[in-house]
């Protein structure tokens, strides 16, 4: 009788989370319309983002330095929303 392992398989993590910064906004938007079509965001709800009191905006990188995912999200001391999220 043979057991089957439920573990998952043990790999190195292969991003890295960081600050999204201005200059990956091409690539986020290029990420953004690739995945919603129409109904993706364009410049103008990042860039509103940008300039907002509580919002954070994180990209997810790879080894080769290319954005594999990004979130958005606004929080306060009572909740934390999620506004927008690729992975």
């Amino acid at each position: 009788m043979s057991r089957r392992s439920t573990e998952a398989p043990k790999t190195k993590a292969t991003v890295h989370i960081r600050d999204m910064i201005k200059l990956d906004r091409p690539e986020v938007l290029e990420i953004e319309r690739a995945t919603r079509g129409r109904l993706s965001w364009g410049d103008d709800e990042f860039r509103r983002c940008d300039y907002a009191k509580n919002v954070t905006q994180l990209v997810a990188v790879d080894v080769y330095s290319r954005i594999a995912g990004f979130l958005i999200f606004d929080y306060d001391e009572r909740r934390l929303l999620i506004i927008n999220m690729i992975v």
